[in-house]
């Protein structure tokens, strides 16, 4: 009679090379922190370019006033319409931001830049809202 074949002990398979896990994407969040970031630095911005265009404007009514001829208003109203402008790019800017920076928090990806993008795009939105309020309700004083 033969004798049955000897089996072999059953051996573990040898594990299989695991890759390291992707490392989590932040694209989202950065790049709403950075939009919030310019529109809220290009506020400064703004506000500088207003505050030198009205300063101008009094500079070229006094000129006018005491009969001098200083160019007239016309660059003064071409940077205040830059002004305007740039200001409502910041605003698209923010909002934009702000977006991204809510997609960001919401999917854990990059969600402290993504706060911060919502914060610093709610400041401009915010400081807009304010600034628009406040033009429309200051009326001239007079009855």
């Amino acid at each position: 009679m033969t004798e049955p074949a000897a089996t072999a002990p059953a051996v573990p398979p040898t594990p299989a090379y695991a890759p390291p896990p992707p490392a989590p994407r932040r694209a989202l969040g950065v790049t709403g922190f950075v939009l919030s970031l310019l529109a809220f630095l290009g506020d400064f911005v703004v506000a500088i370019v207003l505050l030198a265009t009205f300063i101008s404007a009094i500079g070229s009514l006094a000129g006018f006033v005491e009969g001098k001829d200083t160019g007239g208003f016309g660059a003064a109203a071409a940077v205040f319409v830059a002004a305007v402008l740039a200001g409502i790019a910041g605003t698209l800017l923010a909002v934009v931001g702000i977006i991204l920076g809510c997609i960001a928090a919401a999917r854990n990806r990059g969600r402290v830049l993504g706060v911060f993008a919502i914060v610093l795009g709610g400041l401009v939105i915010v400081t807009r809202i304010l600034l628009l309020v406040g033009s429309a309700t200051s009326g001239s004083g007079g009855s």
